[in-house]
């Protein structure tokens, strides 16, 4: 199947700090794997208190799925930078309600995402997607604007806002099939998270 490649850029991650920073509750030193030490800001090694650790950060990523059972949910993977280091990720994205379909072919959407990590924690979005018509049947550009309204693991107590574009294919016009039995999507997204409150 092929993926088309999206570009996302979103407010949702502004305010999941912790998420990134690992300093939400429950990130004790116990539980932050090896590979989050880094961006823990020295919690791992006890050089630093969650309290002096800075309260929000940015983040980019980008992401493929695909339409993957008959309920259409889409599911695939993607990449997640902070602070410049590359984190894979798999993604799993419900449409929640809609699409309702305006005057001139644009569809507007609830839905939401889920962002799991290697180590299991993970976080997700509730999300106002909008796809604008970009030619041929079934393409559109995906403007999405996305919250982050839980996490698990180190991202746990976490929030943000995240924006995404890119591009999503509803039609397969080779077979003729179209969603929710068919369906691709590709992004790019940035952002900044924060700890709950901030």
């Amino acid at each position: 199947m092929r993926l088309f490649k999206t570009t996302v850029s979103t407010p949702v991650l502004a305010s999941a700090c912790g998420m990134f920073l690992l300093i939400g509750p429950g990130c004790g030193v116990g539980i932050v794997p090896s590979e989050f030490e880094d961006l823990a800001l020295g919690v791992a090694s006890g050089k630093t208190s969650l309290l002096e650790a800075p309260r929000c950060d940015s983040v980019s990523g980008d992401g493929a799925t695909a339409v993957d059972d008959e309920e259409g949910v889409f599911e695939g993977s993607g990449i997640v930078f902070i602070r410049g280091e590359e984190f894979d990720v798999s993604i799993r994205t419900i449409i929640v309600d809609g699409p309702i379909e305006g005057d001139d072919g644009t569809l507007r959407a609830t839905t939401s995402h889920e962002f799991t990590f290697d180590d299991g924690s993970s976080f997700t979005t509730t999300d106002k997607a909008i796809l604008e018509p970009a030619g041929p049947p079934g393409l559109f550009n995906l403007n999405s604007n996305m919250k982050i309204t839980s996490a698990t693991g180190i991202f746990e107590g976490v929030r943000g806002r995240l924006h995404a574009h890119g591009q999503v294919d509803l039609f397969d016009e080779d077979n003729g099939v179209g969603f929710p039995d068919f369906g691709e999507a590709s992004f790019t997204t940035n952002g900044v998270i924060c700890l709950a409150g901030e």
